[in-house]
């Protein structure tokens, strides 16, 4: 094996530390751990990695929040989602994604997961997405746990995992209506009752934390909510539902559902004037969760109901084209009932919400690479045989020994790394192994 040959490896840990000659007047065997090296920089540990190859759009800048499905099973990668072989953890507790480099993780959020089967992540890449780029997804680590990171990943994100702290709680009704919340199971919960005309009842929730406006970036505030148990004797109920950007000056964006006959979706835009409302019937199921969009870029406001951001068939958008400036804002979450006459109830639930970056050209495409092996699964005990045909100094931390290169390379398998060398074959034998740091032939 000749040096040349050798750069292919790399040189670790030795069994026996310390000087030590070998040559042609002495019979044994000096053992490494060894490595092929990588062809390209890899995440330690992980086995498996795709790369995703991002559409960019204008004005999406740096540490744009991208949303990616991550399926168990077999499939067909295709846009924002991709198949793991059943080669992850049924608990996407491995999931990682790094830079295009393979190497810097990137922050992300696992929003929703069903084991064994999908998740639903957001990832903050950190490269310009004004422009295509590349990121990677590993996979396959039995020992990983999930880094998941709401805060990390957003400006803001709260998914009622760890109480209200994060918002300012006004409440209507107290007192001469019945109303509750909770945010048991992970989910903001409010019962709210109104048999009283022209009453409120239910709780207004406000963010303790302002957002300044982005400049040239535009935002979009996702919220994911559902209702049910809609009781109503008479056809007006008002509005249910809503969520708002407010900027203390009682002006706000907002969308919401009202039950007026039946539930409708409005787009109001309050300057302190009459309030400019679009309606779009809607005939869903209640226990149903959907999403609300309220996404702002300059001159446009574009408000949106509906599973999937651009809405799919079956979503409702709304947009209103305005010269606004929003300097500073605080978000709303309304879950309420009104009455003009008669028991009006209903339960509200608010699952998840968060801000996120937004371009209106975001289309939320690319394009995705083969599967990719770490092609070091032969690591394992490796030795030369001292036949004296070719020697190197090779340093390893502060130890100095000579590597005598043989003709033949022989694979050992050992029970721990205090063991003796046993010899195997002198064919190659796969032993698979962690990938341990590297030492660099000198």
């Amino acid at each position: 094996m000749s040096i040349a040959m050798l750069a292919q490896y790399s040189l670790l840990q030795p069994i026996q530390t310390g000087a030590q000659l070998l040559n042609s007047n002495k019979t044994g065997w000096l053992g490494y751990d060894v490595e092929q090296a990588q062809s390209s920089p890899w995440l330690y540990g992980w086995d498996f990695r795709k790369a995703y190859n991002i559409t960019g759009a204008m004005g999406a800048g740096a540490n744009y929040q991208i949303e990616l499905t991550v399926n168990y099973d077999v499939g067909n990668d295709s846009g924002g989602v991709l198949y793991c072989g059943r080669l992850c953890k049924p608990d996407f507790g491995d999931i990682r994604f790094t830079d295009n480099d393979g190497l810097t993780l990137l922050h992300c959020w696992q929003q929703t997961s069903v084991p064994f089967d999908h998740a639903i992540f957001w990832v903050q890449v950190a490269d310009d997405l004004s422009s295509s780029a590349t990121i990677y997804v590993y996979y396959g680590n039995t020992a990983a746990t999930s880094d998941s990171d709401a805060d990390a990943t957003f400006r803001f994100c709260d998914d009622f995992s760890s109480g209200l702290d994060k918002w300012n709680l006004t409440e209507f009704g107290q007192g001469t209506q019945a109303h509750t919340l909770d945010s048991a199971n992970g989910k903001l919960h409010v019962h709210a009752e109104s048999s009283a005309a022209n009453v409120t009842s239910g709780y207004l929730l406000e963010t303790k934390q302002s957002f300044s406006s982005l400049g040239a970036w535009g935002f979009c505030v996702f919220a994911t909510a559902s209702w049910d148990n809609l009781t109503e004797e008479h056809s007006a109920v008002g509005l249910i539902q809503c969520i708002e950007l407010y900027d203390g000056h009682k002006t706000c964006w907002a969308i919401g559902l009202s039950g007026i006959q039946n539930i409708m979706i409005s787009l109001y835009v309050d300057n302190d004037i009459p309030l400019t409302t679009y309606n779009q019937s809607l005939y869903r199921s209640g226990t149903s969760w959907f999403r609300y969009y309220v996404d702002c870029s300059p001159q446009v406001i574009d408000m949106q109901y509906g599973w999937n951001h651009p809405p799919l068939a079956g979503g409702e958008a709304l947009e209103w084209l305005t010269n606004f400036t929003l300097s500073s804002y605080k978000i709303r979450l309304w879950a309420i009932v009104q009455s003009s006459s008669g028991l009006v109830k209903v339960d509200s639930y608010y699952d998840h919400v968060f801000l996120a970056k937004w371009t209106p050209d975001w289309t939320g495409g690319g394009s995705w690479g083969a599967e990719e092996i770490w092609d070091s699964k032969e690591s394992g005990q490796q030795a030369v045989l001292p036949m004296n045909i070719a020697s190197a100094i090779v340093t390893i931390g502060s130890f100095a020994v000579i590597v005598i290169f043989s003709t033949k390379i022989y694979k050992f398998r050992r029970d721990s790394r205090t063991a003796p060398l046993q010899r195997e074959s002198n064919t190659d034998k796969a032993i698979n192994s962690h990938r341990p740091d590297r030492w660099f032939v000198m």
